[in-house]
């Protein structure tokens, strides 16, 4: 098992803290197959998953944000995939189960890293939605790209001419992507985006730049 209060010595903390400022849950996939095991935090707020995970020294999970489908529970409190890779114990206290998890066993990709790589972990990035040529006056969202993972990529404030967006960049088959979560308008202020909302980093004549 990987030693007590080892995630706060990753960039975990810093990246989920970015994503709970955007209102989004962190999914959790197993480092060995890449199925999802967790998805937090669910019905409680993300300092009350952070205290108690710093109380016990690994990330805590309750019942509500286990994927019951992938994780089982051995005699003993073993927490293991369906697939054998271990990942925890369940340690119950007065609240009920509790789920301590070595991160490095819940740190994997959707699919293969080759397919579905998260390139940047400081953060919410910003770029500006910018074209080449004359054309259309906006993009519409996209769903999420990543194989297995379902969004309706719907919401009527997609971005138009000269928005910026707020969000995480992704590599998937080769190709570089934002999970966006806030747009700014160009002459408005910041909005949140509907959750699912991405942007490819270039299609047809709309590219994404960095703002800097």
């Amino acid at each position: 098992a990987e030693h007590s209060g080892y995630f706060l010595r990753t960039d975990w903390l810093k990246e989920m803290k970015a994503r709970d400022e955007a209102g989004a849950p962190t999914d959790y996939f197993d480092s060995v197959t890449g199925k999802l095991l967790f998805s937090g935090p669910k019905n409680r707020t993300f300092n009350e998953f952070l205290t108690e995970s710093k109380k016990h020294g690994w990330p805590s999970f309750r019942d509500d944000e286990v994927n019951w489908d992938v994780v089982r529970v051995l005699p003993g409190g073993e927490t293991v995939s369906i697939d054998g890779t271990h990942l925890g114990h369940n340690l119950p206290d007065s609240k009920g189960n509790r789920y301590c998890i070595n991160l490095v066993c819940i740190a994997g990709y959707a699919t293969t890293e080759a397919e579905f790589k998260r390139e940047d972990t400081k953060g919410l990035q910003i770029y500006s939605l910018e074209k080449n040529s004359a054309g259309c006056t906006g993009m519409f969202w996209r769903p999420d790209p990543r194989p297995g993972q379902k969004s309706s990529g719907s919401g009527s404030n997609w971005p138009r001419d000269g928005a910026q967006l707020k969000g995480i960049v992704y590599e998937v088959q080769g190709e570089k992507w934002l999970e966006c979560f806030e747009v700014m308008q160009k002459g408005k202020g910041w909005e949140k985006c509907q959750k699912g909302s991405w942007m490819p980093f270039k299609y047809s004549q709309y590219y994404l730049k960095p703002v800097v």
